[in-house]
């Protein structure tokens, strides 16, 4: 059988440690842990959120900051998408 890696972006939360809060809906409006079909992929939406936030901040839309240090990449593991 193969399997087929699916990533997710996890963010460092004070409370929590390493949580992927990162959510996205389906057709139905079901929410659910956003994945990504390759590391590389996770990666630049990563970047991505973090130029958005930038951009948000000088438009002064927003003003939270988050550090690029506080994000990662990390293959999901089998138990992670019966959780969800």
């Amino acid at each position: 059988m193969t399997t087929n890696k699916r990533y997710q972006v996890e963010q460092h939360i004070v409370c929590d440690g390493w949580t992927n809060t990162w959510t996205e809906e389906d057709e139905d409006g079901v929410t659910m842990p956003q994945t990504f079909t390759s590391r590389a992929e996770a990666h630049a939406a990563i970047q991505e959120f973090l130029l958005d936030v930038r951009e948000a901040n000088a438009s002064r839309y927003m003003t939270e900051f988050y550090r690029r240090v506080d994000f990662r990449v990390r293959v999901v593991r089998p138990q992670d998408d019966a959780e969800a």
